[in-house]
């Protein structure tokens, strides 16, 4: 479980529960920035251990920040994949107006056993399904460590 509280009376405004026992929702949560457009930032969560493709396929979620719904839900694809290990804002990298946000699949296999993957995703606003972008892949002589994505070139 994930909860929201208000940095002002300190009591909870949110409260976000897996979809089954032992996703392990709320193993990574982060401010997930603006991803519908409403001025209100969003939150995000994973859920690495989630089963609905496949044993620890993982899933990663975001509600509104202004009201709690959800807004979108992304899972991972294979079994033991652990997408949702980690999540994070990426700020916007297509300049399209909406946070972006990258969600950490540790053990994803698509270029090696256990090689990792980041996937980005851009959002249109509410409604909107993701676009999905790989970034990265990992050096041939590497432990299967993605390369860092950062925004760059603001102050």
């Amino acid at each position: 479980m994930a909860r929201v509280y208000s940095g002002a009376t300190g009591l909870t405004l949110f409260t976000f529960r897996g979809d089954a026992a032992g996703d392990n929702l709320g193993w990574s949560v982060r401010n997930a920035g603006d991803v519908n457009g409403d001025g209100w930032l969003d939150v995000m969560a994973g859920a690495h251990l989630s089963d609905v493709h496949g044993s620890n396929s993982g899933m990663a979620r975001i509600w509104s920040g202004q009201d709690g719904s959800v807004l979108h839900t992304l899972y991972g694809t294979d079994a033991d994949d652990w997408f949702g290990w980690a999540v994070g804002d990426l700020g916007d990298l297509d300049a399209d107006g909406y946070a972006d946000i990258g969600v950490g699949a540790t053990y994803d296999d698509s270029v090696g056993t256990d090689a990792g993957k980041i996937f980005v995703y851009s959002f249109g606003g509410v409604g909107t399904p993701p676009i999905y972008q790989h970034r990265g892949s990992p050096c041939q002589t590497s432990t299967g460590t993605l390369p860092r994505i950062e925004v760059g070139g603001h102050e």
